[in-house]
Parts: structure tokens; C-alpha cells; sequence
């Protein structure tokens, strides 16, 4: 069982924008294609109301799990997707076996976990849950160079004791990645690629992104 500080955790708050907020971090089918096929097992870690899911059910993968800490997130993907197997966990994950899936999503999960500790918890916990040779894809929000976020993250720096990690005037805490960083988190992967990309915030802020593929090693 992880614990973890509330900081780390937030469900209250991604409760709060589960009624209409939306996620558009790109999934790369082509990537998707080239390392498993539709009969692999699939767990989408921190799928909100389960876009993810939808999109790789709709491209014949239909062996997918998605879990999210928020319960709200979870009804509202319940309702727009009912055929989908989308579940609400807290930090007890006992009911999903060891070595249980070909492949984790983990989009725009990381930039929720300010703390180092919770980060590479988080990836322990995933590492524990792939099977030999799973893969681990990440998609998330690159440390930033516009004045806007330098403000910001020297602005909070003092407070979380760390550069590129704010809050937002709504409450919710976010933090932005170096590749240096994701790398030393997942040093018992292999890495397979790292692509940078644009992409959106949830506040469709236009950003830095980077999305990282690597394997469990052996």
C-alpha cells in the first residue's frame, strides 16, 4: 500500500473540474502499433473520465483498464462510456495482480505529483505491475521557458522546495518535468524514445511537452 501527503494526492480538487474539463495529451497510435497488438493487456493509470480507453477501444484494443483516484472522474467516464472497465482506487492496489499488463499510459499523471518520494513511488508501483518486457508510456509537461511559467516557478520555488513545481489560483498544484528528471525516475527502464511535441493544458495554455517510452530491462 503507498501512502502519500495530500499535496501529492488532490483528489477533492480533480473532483471539482470532473463535470467538463478535458485532456488532450495526443496518444501515438503508430507507437502504440509497433510495440503490442490489440491483445495485449492495457492499464491506463490516472485515465480522468477514461479518453484514453475510449480512443484505443475504438482502434480495436479492448483488453484495457483504467483507474483513476478521482470517483467523480470515474462516473462521468461511466456515463459517457458504459462499456468501458474504468474504476475508482484509492492507494491500496491488492485487487490488480503483479505482472499484469503489457502496457501503462501515464498521461498527465506525473505533473499531478509534486514530491519526488510520490513520483518514483508512483513508478514502483508501475514497475510492479508490468509484465516482463512491459512498457511503460509516459506524456507530460516539460519545464517551460516563457516568462509566464519562469514567474511562476521561482514564485513557488521557496514554498515546495523544488523549480517548476506552482499552484494555480484555483488550488490545484502541478508540477513541470526536466527529461533528466523522468529519466533518473525510471532508471530500472530501458529507454526506448523520448519525443517533444506541443500539446495543450487543461486550461488551454499552449505548452512543451515530451513523451517518453521505455521497457522494463531483462
Amino acid at each position: 500500500m503507498i501512502t502519500t501527503p495530500d499535496i501529492n494526492y488532490q483528489k477533492d480538487y480533480w473532483d471539482s473540474l470532473a463535470r467538463d474539463r478535458v485532456f488532450t495529451h495526443p496518444l501515438n497510435l503508430e507507437k502504440i502499433n509497433s510495440i503490442i497488438t490489440p491483445e495485449h493487456r492495457i492499464l491506463d493509470y490516472g485515465c480522468g473520465y477514461g479518453r484514453l480507453c475510449q480512443f484505443l477501444w475504438d482502434k480495436g484494443f479492448k483488453n484495457i483498464l483504467g483507474i483513476d483516484f478521482s470517483p467523480k472522474m470515474i462516473a462521468r467516464g461511466k456515463r459517457l462510456f458504459p462499456h468501458l472497465d474504468l474504476k475508482t482506487v484509492d492507494f491500496d492496489f491488492q485487487f490488480i495482480k503483479s505482472d499484469s499488463f503489457d502496457l501503462v499510459l501515464l498521461f498527465s499523471v506525473l505533473t499531478c505529483i509534486p514530491s519526488d518520494i510520490a513520483v518514483q513511488n508512483l513508478i514502483n508501483q508501475i514497475q510492479s505491475l508490468l509484465s516482463p518486457g512491459g512498457y511503460l508510456y509516459i506524456s507530460d509537461t516539460a519545464i517551460q521557458t516563457s516568462r509566464r511559467n519562469v514567474n511562476r516557478y521561482k514564485q513557488f520555488q521557496q514554498e515546495f522546495g523544488r523549480y517548476g513545481v506552482f499552484r494555480l489560483a484555483d488550488g490545484g498544484i502541478f508540477r513541470h518535468f526536466n527529461i533528466a528528471e523522468i529519466e533518473q525516475f525510471t532508471s530500472e527502464f530501458e529507454q526506448i524514445s523520448i519525443d517533444f511535441l506541443q500539446v495543450r493544458t487543461m486550461n488551454n495554455h499552449p505548452a512543451q511537452g515530451f513523451q517518453y517510452l521505455c521497457r522494463i530491462m531483462g
